[in-house]
């Protein structure tokens, strides 16, 4: 069977609520952090990054709930739309700083 949850029988709507609690406890800390992080300035440009984190760490909650297979097939479909917009992201911010930078060498006084 391709669907095997590590978890069968009643105990199974138990460990979802488990689960889902855990994740509500994790994103309300994660938001605190995220925006310990945006007031230093490290997620300009990078916010691509705290959303696969979040992603990876839901998938790894599921595991119990939908088995190892489905979360890598999952989280493999996550990859494939998700990695070429983070790398964009990434690409573009970096391309933003050099630009920047050397508005500031120009003596541009505008270069926001």
């Amino acid at each position: 069977m391709f669907y095997q949850s590590l978890i069968n029988g009643e105990s199974f709507g138990l460990v979802a609520v488990i689960i889902g609690a855990g994740l509500l406890a994790y994103g309300v800390a994660f938001d605190q952090l995220t925006e310990r992080l945006e007031r230093r300035g490290w997620t300009h440009g990078r916010s691509s990054l705290l959303v696969a984190v979040g992603v990876l760490v839901t998938l790894t909650a599921a595991v119990p709930l939908i088995g190892w297979r489905a979360a890598l097939i999952v989280l493999a479909l996550f990859g494939c739309s998700g990695l070429p917009m983070a790398a964009g992201q990434l690409i573009r911010h970096q391309r933003n700083l050099r630009r920047y930078m050397q508005r500031l060498q120009n003596g541009d006084a505008h270069a926001d």
